[in-house]
């Protein structure tokens, strides 16, 4: 992998051990547990949450004697919320967590879309993909086994230590991890077949930039899947565990999410989209060459195993219907989209 630098965007890079240096603007950019970091500035939310630096560290200084469970912990801060009684944070970390290690055995949003949009997974396998956002890449090893190369990216580098380990524990060495910002990818133009980025853009600070990079980094004809938590969902908000926070007005999220907490949860961070505010921004970028699915129409139009999916597939009415009222209100989005030149 060809790395440029994300600020200038020049190829001109001297590697090292320990860094890699921009000769064109001098930005140095450190390698850490064999990790590049390449960012061009630190996640505000997260790093005010946590000092990074030291939490690092303690990780590194965890590496050899912890398993991957246990420097999910470290990493989390469960034992600060525990200290505090906050039982709220907890159990959301608990949550959080199960759902972390269960995902290593689920079919991905990937595969959820790849199904509905014809990519067979054999035309993955001879490809580098890009998961953009990958967290602890829960996400990403269950497509590693189908892939050639995976390079996953996320802004947090503590997520990425411990994704580290637990690679390391899957006996899974496809996957190259690098820390940087979403807004701004050190890969020249074209570089890319296929983007995966599983709930991602609702933490993107620069929703518009994120957009332009994948854009930027794919090739011709290549394709960009992500999934976004739905704003108008009308069940809890996957984050903070509380009903109808998307109804609200912006500016009164933050409030209402503290309130109904005991101040106890904070809304910081997050900018969770409409299907219509998902479109707009797809179209600056994407023009018309993107499709949306739902769990729900992914779920009700395959073999028929229920009353509802034969309704489903047998009346265009019903489909229709359907298909409007769960776009607006569904759970999360499902996206397709399509460089084209």
């Amino acid at each position: 992998m060809i790395y440029i630098c994300p600020k200038c965007k020049s190829s001109k890079l001297r590697h090292s051990l320990e860094s890699y240096e921009c000769m064109n603007c001098k930005s140095e950019y450190n390698i850490i547990a064999g990790i590049p970091d390449f960012r061009i500035f630190r996640d505000d939310i997260y790093s005010h949450s946590i000092n990074e630096p030291e939490m690092v560290k303690n990780l590194l200084q965890n590496y050899v004697s912890k398993p991957f469970e246990q420097l999910l912990e470290i990493c989390s801060g469960i034992k600060k919320y525990r200290d505090k009684n906050n039982y709220t944070a907890v159990n959301l970390i608990h949550k959080n967590t199960k759902n972390i290690i269960s995902n290593l055995n689920k079919k991905s949003d990937l595969w959820y879309l790849s199904d509905r949009s014809g990519i067979k997974k054999n035309e993955l396998s001879e490809d580098t993909i890009l998961d953009l956002g990958c967290g602890f890449c829960n996400d990403t090893i269950p497509i590693s086994k189908y892939c050639k190369n995976i390079v996953a990216i996320d802004i947090s580098l503590s997520h990425l230590v411990i994704a580290k380990k637990l690679l390391q524990e899957q006996g899974i060495n496809n996957i190259t991890l690098i820390c940087a910002c979403s807004e701004g990818l050190p890969f020249s133009d074209n570089q890319f077949n296929f983007i995966f980025s599983s709930g991602v853009i609702e933490h993107v600070k620069y929703q518009n930039e994120y957009l332009s990079e994948t854009f930027r980094v794919l090739k011709d004809d290549g394709s960009f899947f992500c999934s976004s938590p739905n704003r108008f969902f009308v069940g809890k908000e996957p984050h903070v565990d509380i009903p109808l926070v998307g109804f609200l007005p912006r500016k009164l999220m933050k409030m209402y999410v503290y309130v109904l907490s005991g101040g106890k949860l904070t809304y910081e961070g997050k900018r969770i989209l409409s299907f219509g505010e998902l479109a707009k921004l797809l179209r600056k970028y994407y023009k018309d060459n993107w499709e949306c699915w739902t769990y729900l129409n992914v779920d009700i139009s395959s073999p028929p195993r229920s009353i509802l999916g034969r309704l489903y597939r047998k009346f265009v009415f019903f489909r229709k219907t359907v298909a409007l009222f769960d776009k607006i209100f569904c759970k999360a989005h499902l996206i397709r989209a399509t460089k084209r030149s």
